[in-house]
Formats: structure tokens, C-alpha cells, sequence
């Protein structure tokens, strides 16, 4: 972020808080529907969204895992921190 221009920072900030309310209002809406049951939701929407930023970090094409089990193992553990049902 530091790196970006004033214009482009403000852009993805701006993004960024949408997506987090996006998945704060998912994980809501699932607490709500009795289909996940977490304490805090905002805590777990942010282990969430920690989840996938930090992927980008160390993922590499050539790695050890490829995106589609990537995806699936991060999905059961999306289940399992919500508790899902």
C-alpha cells in the first residue's frame, strides 16, 4: 500500500472495505440462518479474509499444492472455523 499512489491508495482501501463488510455480512447472515454459529463474527471474518490475503505471499506455481487443493483445503477450514452446519 505504501507504494501506491495517493489515488490508487484510497481505491483499494476503499475495496478492501467492501469486501470485508461483504464477508461480515455473509458470516451474519449465516449466524443468523442458524447455519454457522461463531461468537464473533468480525473476528472470524477477519481470520478469513487473513486467510485468503496471505495466500498470495507464498503461493507459487510450482509449489507443493496446486490452487484446486488450495481451494479445497481452505474451504474445510472456513467450515470448521464457522463451525458450519
Amino acid at each position: 500500500m505504501a507504494a501506491l499512489a495517493p489515488e490508487h491508495t484510497e481505491e483499494i482501501a476503499r475495496i478492501r472495505r467492501e469486501i470485508e463488510a461483504t464477508v461480515r455480512g455473509l458470516i451474519r447472515a449465516g449466524v443468523d440462518a442458524g447455519r454457522f454459529r461463531v461468537t464473533n463474527p468480525g473476528m472470524a471474518a477477519l481470520a478469513l479474509l487473513s486467510l485468503g490475503i496471505d495466500v498470495a505471499r507464498w503461493y507459487r506455481g510450482d509449489g507443493a499444492w496446486t490452487p484446486q487443493e488450495i481451494g479445497e483445503q481452505y474451504g474445510e477450514l472456513a467450515r470448521r472455523m464457522l463451525d458450519a452446519s
